[in-house]
This record gives structure tokens, sequence and C-alpha cells, in this order.
């Protein structure tokens, strides 16, 4: 063997480590600064809840591969994306309640405004 082939051998082996990391993804940003706004707790109540920011939640958990129901994002917070809601909060280790609140929010990508804060 020669000393140029030695050499190769030793610059291919030094050159995998880098090309490994930059094939490893990148970390999840848990709240993105134009990220849609929860500004109240989504929850199963009689009426059901509805709004823009229930279908955007629902949205954000078809693309965690949830099923939020036959329907799809409707808007409509029901039996089955509290399901897919709990799911969620089980896969992501967070308090299972089937209630989106400010660590569920965050967690999907939504910034948090408390409602009791007034501003």
């Amino acid at each position: 063997m020669s000393e140029k082939t030695t050499k190769k051998r030793v610059a291919k082996k030094d050159k995998q480590p880098a090309e490994k990391m930059a094939t490893t993804k990148p970390v999840k940003q848990t709240e993105k600064k134009d990220a849609p706004v929860i500004s109240r707790m989504l929850r199963c109540t009689k009426p059901l809840i509805k709004g823009a920011d229930v279908k955007a939640v629902q949205k954000a958990l078809i693309a965690e591969r949830l099923g939020v129901g036959i329907e799809g994002a409707n808007g409509v917070y029901n039996a089955e994306t509290a399901q897919a809601v709990r799911y969620f909060q089980s896969r992501n280790r967070l308090i299972v309640s089937g209630k989106v609140e400010k660590f569920t929010a965050q967690a999907l990508g939504f910034q948090w405004k408390d409602p009791s804060s007034g501003a």
C-alpha cells in the first residue's frame, strides 16, 4: 500500500463524522414567531367549541399524523379531536388531559396568549 492511498483513507475517515452530522434532523422548534395564537383553552364542552383556532389545532394534529375524525379539520372541538390531543400529549410527555392549554399549544407550534391577562 502506498503512502497516498493511506492518506486518502485517513481523509475519508475524518469526513465521515461530519457527513453524518449533516444528515441529522434539526430539533423541532416548540414556538414559532409567526405561529398562530391560541388565546383560550380548547376542550370538549356542551355546546362544542368552534372556531378558526380549533381548525388550526386540528390541522397541526393531522400534520403530526393523528386523526381528528372522519370530517377532518372542520373547526369543531369534538371527542375525536380530544382523543387526538390526548394521544399527542402522551407521545410528547405532557399532562394527558385532552385539553389544549399552554404547554400543548406550544408543543404543537402555537403561541399562547393567557386569556386571563386581559391584554
